[in-house]
């Protein structure tokens, strides 16, 4: 009997293949940090502040969407308009396997972020992302240095 006369066999089939598809993605995904995790690596002191975004290995490049970013220091629009870039390295630093950039970005809302990268053979994948305001992103640039 074929298994379209068997239409459970086909949905059985069809659940176990996709719940072993799922398990294999997971087990391909980063794990995302929590603040409390973040808070410790930040504290731990084992960064090494870097001046320009030339200073961070290229491996990283990609995943930290460095290219066309301004860099730390270098010229910045705030609001909607204007000729230089929009958004802007403010302070990165790095630590094997872990690297951390605080980047502002200009636009019709002004906003600031945090985000931890791990390097994992030859991938660097995002593992913790924070919207930054005052006072929370100036006790973050001090911890890395600035």
């Amino acid at each position: 009997m074929s298994n379209f006369k068997r239409p459970w066999m086909c949905i059985a089939a069809l659940l176990v293949g996709s719940s072993t598809f799922e398990a294999s993605m997971s087990a391909a995904e980063p794990q995302m940090m929590t603040k409390q995790q973040a808070e410790a690596l930040l504290a731990s002191g084992k960064f090494h502040h870097v001046k320009s975004k030339s200073e961070i290995p290229k491996l990283w490049w990609k995943a930290m969407t460095l290219d066309g970013l301004s860099d730390i220091g270098g010229p910045f629009s705030a609001g909607c308009t204007g000729t230089e870039p929009h958004r802007r390295l403010m302070a990165a630093a790095v630590s094997e396997p872990y690297a951390v950039t605080v980047t502002e970005q200009g636009g019709i809302a002004y906003m600031t972020d945090i985000r931890i990268f791990k390097r994992e053979k030859d991938s660097v994948s995002s593992v913790y992302y924070e919207s930054l305001h005052d006072p929370r992103l100036h006790e973050v640039l001090k911890k890395l240095g600035q």
